[in-house]
């Protein structure tokens, strides 16, 4: 009697579905087995072989723990979804249940080497961009390899699987090598990644010192704001109002986690109790690093000096002049924020509201300014900052003139809207009387470097619009709504103040620019000249030759 096992196939039933699943899942799970594991290589390849002249500061670039937290918790979801359905899988080709031949197996077998395929071939080609980029040859030669090391054990074990001539009741050594293999290789990656990730610990202390950062900024904005409001810096937190805490930094200002000390008339300092140190980059895009505000862990003070030679500040003088000038360049906002001075000077293009604003109140409150002029050279920036700055202008006791140079346009036209006249160039780009709230999505390249969104808001819109996550049609709807209130209003402010029919302005308001002549044409300007036209209307306005001080 012959004592070798022997298999008869056992009935054949209609499993195509729960054969489908079992290979749709461990599609799924084999690239994010792959991709994951091939990520941690890659983040260990960019710890160890630094480069002193990389700038791109990206995660294909420098070691970025969040892409590698990302990868190791992949992988620990991954691999055991992974290796128990392709035993499985083995198992029932083994028992003779899912057949050599069937369609199913066929088809979807092919399916993984073609998905595999155009994964692997994206992730050549942003590794030999990279190298293209500037990257080091040694970097880009170790990261191919790992990409085709990879490639190749997924295509060749599945190209093998699918050729194989004997599935029913044959252990198949190749099949249990490569297993075996693969799974050391994935877990030894999973392990490597783990020594060079933050515990959780670790990083919900670096948050908080974010936290504490975000909130020693704000304050440093109000106190600048306060300086120029009072010409001095207050004595305790009880002078001073920040309207842009919420109610956790509140309670801890209440609480003393942060501590104000007023130095002199300009100098103060802010203290606060830090759990790390961000004066040493570890990482890719540290969060947490911000140059403004370094500390060690501890109880750590920062003294700071206010920016008293930012525009409009009380020590500006007026000087020998009968015609204010004010600046509106750049990028439009309400106020500026501290991170962008740098030794009292501004170091984005940018202007503030609030600044133009206190400059119009001294020029009204000087009885040798006779006339105002706002030149502008700006394409815009935020709606509310305009609205000020045309509020502002319209309730000047004294001649307002707006002088449009290169552009006037969007937030940048509705504030030149307030004045009594706008000149403006030929040349100049003029109008744009529309609201915009496009952004770039982020989350096909999140997702290609490995990143995952979560979100934790507490109400069901809170993170609508953040460039990280997928934008809803029914989010879509809420914005859109909030920008056709916007362009309403834009259309609205622009005929009470231009004494256009709103039904005209409407036909105006589609977003795009016009060229001075146009601008003139359709009421959106008065007059077509440049700074000689200017002055020569305000000496006619004001009865004096025009000096004019900035």
């Amino acid at each position: 009697m012959d004592n070798q096992q022997s298999f008869s196939p056992q009935p054949k039933r209609d499993n195509a579905a729960k054969f489908a699943f079992l290979y749709m899942i461990s599609l799924v799970a084999l690239g994010i087995v792959a991709y994951s594991a091939g990520a941690i290589v890659f983040q260990i390849i960019n710890k160890y072989i630094s480069d002193p002249v990389n700038v791109l500061r990206t995660s294909y670039t420098c070691l970025d723990s969040g892409a590698l937290r990302f990868a190791i918790a992949a992988l620990i979801v991954s691999i055991p979804i992974y290796y128990v359905i392709a035993r499985k899988i083995n198992r029932e080709l083994f028992m003779g249940n899912l057949d050599k031949e069937s369609q199913i197996r066929k088809w979807l077998t092919y399916l993984i080497v073609f998905i595999s395929s155009v994964v692997i071939i994206g992730w050549l080609i942003a590794v030999i961009y990279q190298f293209l980029e500037g990257e080091l040859t040694i970097k880009f030669i170790l990261k191919a390899l790992t990409v085709l090391a990879v490639a190749g054990t997924v295509l060749s074990y599945y190209w093998y699987d699918i050729k194989r001539e004997i599935v029913f009741g044959e252990k198949n050594t190749v099949i249990k090598i490569y297993s075996r293999v693969s799974l050391m290789f994935v877990i030894s990656a999973l392990i490597a990644g783990t020594a060079f990730v933050e515990s959780p610990q670790e990083m919900r202390n670096k948050k908080f010192d974010r936290a504490t950062v975000d909130l020693l900024s704000k304050i440093e904005s109000d106190l600048e704001t306060h300086y120029r409001n009072h010409e001095e810096i207050p004595e305790n937190f009880g002078d001073l109002f920040i309207s842009s805490m919420s109610v956790s930094e509140t309670n801890r200002v209440k609480n003393g986690d942060i501590i104000y000390n007023k130095i002199s008339d300009t100098n103060y300092e802010l203290c606060a109790e830090f759990k790390t140190s961000n004066k040493e980059e570890t990482e890719c895009n540290p969060y947490w690093l911000d140059n403004e505000w370094q500390h060690d862990a501890g109880y750590q003070c920062v003294e700071k000096i206010i920016n008293s030679n930012s525009p409009f500040t009380p020590e500006d003088e007026i000087g020998n002049c009968n015609v204010y000038g004010i600046e509106l360049h750049g990028e439009l906002l309400t106020y500026i924020p501290s991170a962008n001075f740098d030794e009292g000077n501004i170091t984005e293009d940018q202007t503030a509201s609030e600044n133009i604003i206190y400059a119009i109140e001294e020029a009204e409150k000087d009885e040798n300014i006779k006339a105002i002029i706002l030149e502008v050279d700006s394409y815009g920036g935020y709606p509310v900052a305009g609205e000020e700055v045309a509020i502002a202008l319209k309730k000047a006791n004294k001649p307002t003139v707006a002088l449009i140079r290169e552009g006037g346009a969007s937030a940048a036209y509705m504030a030149a809207s307030g004045a009594d006249k706008i000149f403006a160039s030929q040349n100049s780009d003029v109008g744009s009387i529309g609201v915009s709230m496009s952004y770039l999505d982020n989350t096909q390249q999140n997702l290609k470097e490995g990143l995952n969104y979560v979100s934790l808001s507490s109400g069901k819109y809170k993170d609508t619009g953040d460039p990280n996550k997928p934008l809803s049609q029914e989010e879509k709807n809420l914005l859109m709504r909030d920008v056709n209130i916007l362009h309403q209003n834009f259309i609205k402010m622009v005929a009470e103040n231009r004494n256009l029919d709103t039904e005209k302005v409407k036909l105006l308001a589609d977003g795009s620019t016009m060229l001075g002549e146009m601008a003139l044409e359709n009421g959106l300007i008065d007059q077509i000249g440049g700074m000689f036209e200017v002055k020569k209307f305000l000496k006619e306005k004001i009865g004096e030759d025009v000096e004019i001080c900035w």
